[in-house]
């Protein structure tokens, strides 16, 4: 009985850090200012396109719950949710697109029934 429990935490921890990985990763996205490579800058892009690992803050907050990102497998997999959101760009590219289509139709029915607003995240990754 003990195991189910444990398991069933660990799948809504998972797809808790899917959800925050998301946000962030759209937030990163959506008020980005890099202009767009073209043929006349490519070379310039080339030379300064980088891969690193985008920095993690100290305390996350989903839902007006603390994330307990100090526990290090919780830390590990936002990590890797962001390595893979960041760096797999068209899939994150369709997921702004809907979030764009989607969340001024979410936003409203999840206020009018008092759910946080974090929750809108869920709808993306569900149908991605």
């Amino acid at each position: 009985m003990k195991r189910q429990k444990t398991s069933g935490y660990i799948k809504v921890l998972s797809l808790s850090t899917c959800i925050i990985a998301l946000y962030i990763t759209t937030q990163l996205f959506t008020f980005s200012s890099t202009p767009t490579p073209t043929i006349d800058n490519t070379p310039t892009f080339k030379n300064n396109y980088s891969i690193f690992s985008l920095k993690i803050p100290d305390s996350i907050h989903f839902a007006n719950e603390k994330v307990p990102i100090e526990k290090h497998w919780v830390r590990e997999s936002l990590d890797r949710e962001l390595l893979v959101n960041t760096y797999w760009q068209s899939q994150t590219v369709l997921f702004i697109k809907r979030c764009n289509r989607y969340f001024p139709i979410i936003e409203p029915i999840l206020k009018e029934q008092g759910i946080p607003d974090d929750f809108k995240y869920l709808a993306v990754i569900e149908s991605g």
